[in-house]
């Protein structure tokens, strides 16, 4: 997985993961059309992530779980 991230980069190795994920039917191409990733920083739409309390929610563990994951180490 590593040498496939070095080689390809995030985006399309998770352009692939979907894309083995999605049905094998003629609707592919255009759900795979609609899918957007960015990597890094760089995000065209950064002004369209809804804030709440002045945080983005997006990519965030819910509270606790962090704690759980490392009391079962």
């Amino acid at each position: 997985m590593d040498e496939l991230m070095k080689k390809l980069g995030g985006a399309e190795v998770l352009r692939k993961a979907v894309s083995g994920m999605l049905p094998k039917n003629r609707l592919r191409d255009d759900r795979l059309a609609r899918l957007k990733a960015f990597e890094g920083d760089a995000h065209p739409y950064s002004a369209n992530i809804v804030k709440f309390e002045g945080r983005s929610r997006i990519a965030e563990w819910p509270s606790g779980i962090e704690e759980e994951t490392e009391a079962r180490l």
